[in-house]
């Protein structure tokens, strides 16, 4: 019996997971570069109407993607959201944490993705929050919550502390890498990870380990 009209083969989800792979990897690589939803079917090996059976349009696409991508980094933003460490030793690891991801984990590539696509985009600007960096600030505060809760941190908005902490760290890899940076004007990343979390310390510890550490 042939496929009624409309309805969905056998292997729809393989084939629709394998076509999201390998859409995911075209978008990291172009990244600014806005790929239309014709060239993406040619890149993925389908026509068109086979790949709007999947994923209807272009911005379901980089959505899916966006969401892929954050599936896939669940184990990290659960990390990063907890550390045994001291204050000090704690914000040292997220720092070094957001550099590997950068070196080893292509966020510098994904975070390109997410502002080229979503700046001004009313649909793919609050994916790219839900799917990427808002994940990543929430861990920072649950982090920072248990900080306040053991005495280490003074009390202060969890969230915009989170903010001050990731921003500057994300602007910097994206400086050093996506925008040419390393080449126009070089910055020694770990120094600088190191010279932010000294200065995060001195504004958020708490004023008891504050007077610990004069001593």
């Amino acid at each position: 019996m042939s496929r009624l009209s409309g309805s969905r083969n056998a292997d729809y989800e393989e084939t629709r997971t394998k076509l999201l792979k390998l859409l995911r990897v075209r978008l990291l690589r172009t990244g600014s570069e806005k790929v239309s939803f014709r060239q993406m079917a040619e890149d993925v090996g389908v026509s068109v109407p086979t790949l709007r059976h999947y994923f209807v349009n272009r911005t379901a696409v980089v959505q899916e993607v966006l969401a892929d991508l954050h599936r896939d980094g669940l184990p990290y933003i659960d990390e990063a959201s907890r550390s045994e460490l001291g204050l000090r030793g704690s914000l040292q690891q997220a720092a070094d944490s957001i550099l590997a991801g950068v070196r080893f984990g292509q966020m510098d590539k994904v975070h390109t993705l997410g502002l080229a696509e979503g700046l001004g985009d009313d649909k793919l600007g609050p994916s790219y929050l839900n799917s990427i960096l808002e994940p990543a600030l929430q861990a920072l505060e649950r982090r920072f919550e248990a900080h306040m809760s053991r005495g280490e941190m003074r009390a202060a908005s969890t969230r915009d502390a989170a903010l001050a902490f990731a921003a500057p760290m994300i602007l910097a890899t994206l400086h050093q890498t996506r925008l040419g940076g390393s080449c126009v004007r070089p910055l020694d990343l770990a120094e600088f990870a190191k010279n932010h979390v000294d200065a995060f310390v001195r504004a958020y510890r708490s004023e008891s380990r504050e007077g610990e550490q004069r001593k």
